[in-house]
């Protein structure tokens, strides 16, 4: 389980191994690779292969998406039995498992305001797909196999691709890059054990062996994505020239434990703090908002 002290201690902070987490998230012995090949064939995941064979700008395995999960199943395991180092991703599983929605209520992190998709991995030996951040928190659980993690602090991580990871408007085509340099932490990880992640770190996973994983997250929140879920992306966009100004405020992620009042709070907050926005946003803070 987490340490008693994880919110105070490592929640938004540094990347944490939790060995043997997943005996208390899953009853009993579980057949996983079985489980996934049940999650490939629902028709609500969206599947993407990764190989080490065919490699991106950055150096990086790069993503091919595949018209459904049991496609991308069937040439996983066409090219997995002759040992090609390959990584299907299906995202959306939570959707196909009740299963999985139960391990990420056992986690007890409350924050349903938050919830991502849940997101597995199976993979061959040597396997991965490639260096990236992402701006969720959240968990990477080995169900079965071995990984070596390793992990870069989000100041050694090129800011325009951590901005464009936060939706930053004036870097939208930013492309992932390459690692950048030796990291700063490394961790095996065995199955039934976990990893905690905030959000920005850099990371990038190998398998020893075959794998199967699950990266359970929680979508990192920025006062710009309250804006844009409140006003809608078009009005907030349109007045991008007024709110450039205010980037540092705007994309710093936010957390809070009071999730009902989090949106006012900080839209209240912000109206106060710069009064002098462009009038039609300053317009809509003036009204109530709504609770999540």
């Amino acid at each position: 389980m987490l340490p008693h002290n994880f919110f105070q201690n490592h929640w938004l902070k540094a990347p944490l191994v939790c060995r043997g987490l997943v005996s208390t998230l899953a009853d009993g012995s579980i057949d996983w690779s079985g489980q996934f090949k049940s999650w490939a064939e629902s028709a609500t995941v969206q599947a993407r292969l990764f190989s080490s064979a065919i490699l991106g700008s950055n150096g990086e395995p790069q993503a091919h998406v595949a018209k459904s999960g049991s496609d991308a199943l069937a040439i996983f395991e066409q090219h997995a039995s002759a040992e090609t180092p390959l990584t299907l991703l299906l995202n959306g599983c939570d959707s196909a498992s009740s299963l999985l929605r139960t391990m990420r209520e056992r986690l007890n992190l409350k924050r349903t305001w938050r919830e991502d998709d849940i997101v597995a991995t199976m993979s061959s030996h040597q396997s991965g797909i490639g260096f990236h951040s992402g701006h969720e928190d959240g968990f990477l659980v080995q169900l079965e196999g071995t990984r070596v993690w390793r992990f870069w602090e989000p100041a050694s991580v090129p800011r325009p691709y951590l901005l464009s990871l936060l939706a930053h408007p004036d870097f939208a085509d930013e492309q992932v890059p390459p690692p950048p340099g030796d990291p700063e932490m490394e961790f095996v990880i065995n199955a039934g054990d976990a990893i905690y992640l905030p959000s920005l770190w850099g990371h990038s996973g190998i398998t020893v062996g075959n794998s199967v994983a699950l990266s359970i997250a929680w979508k990192g929140i920025t006062p710009f994505s309250l804006l844009v879920e409140k006003f809608g992306k078009r009005t907030v966009l349109s007045s991008w020239p007024q709110l450039r100004i205010y980037s540092d405020d705007l994309f710093a992620p936010v957390d809070h434990e009071d999730a009902p009042n989090v949106r006012s709070m900080l839209l209240t907050r912000f109206l106060e703090m710069h009064p002098q926005v462009n009038d039609v946003v300053a317009r809509e803070f003036k009204e109530p908002v709504p609770a999540l």
